[in-house]
């Protein structure tokens, strides 16, 4: 599965795309990514991970035998696009991070829930 993974402000925030077939190995290299970009980051990093051209994901049974390693710098998470099944396993894989997080339909969305609820990122929109 082709991904794209940059600072959407540096060193916040960071934006990753996923598109085509989502499979388990996709998910724990972009996992290991992630934890590289968190800690490069100023605390708190929030995540916005754009799932909306997800064709398939991998079942719920595997989501959650994925293992996550708790990162004090771990803002907020926040999935853009997921639909149907794809929200629940949004939800799903969130608790089990034990992250904090939000599903939106909208990047402006995302990035206008972040301005909220962190006021050091500055007007990102």
């Amino acid at each position: 599965m082709p991904t794209e993974t940059r600072w959407e402000v540096p060193k916040r925030v960071i934006y990753t795309r996923y598109f085509g077939n989502m499979t388990m190995e996709d998910i724990v290299a972009v996992i290991s990514d992630l934890e590289r970009y968190l800690e490069e980051g100023i605390p708190l990093v929030h995540t916005i991970m754009d799932v909306g051209e997800v064709e398939t994901y991998p079942n719920l049974l595997e989501l959650t035998r994925l293992k996550f390693k708790q990162n004090d710098r771990q803002g907020w998470t926040i999935f853009v696009g997921a639909q149907g099944v794809a929200r629940f396993a949004a939800s799903v894989t969130s608790q089990l991070a034990g992250s904090r997080f939000r599903l939106f339909d909208t990047f402006e969305e995302a990035v206008a829930f972040l301005n909220e609820q962190d006021d050091t990122l500055g007007d990102t929109s």
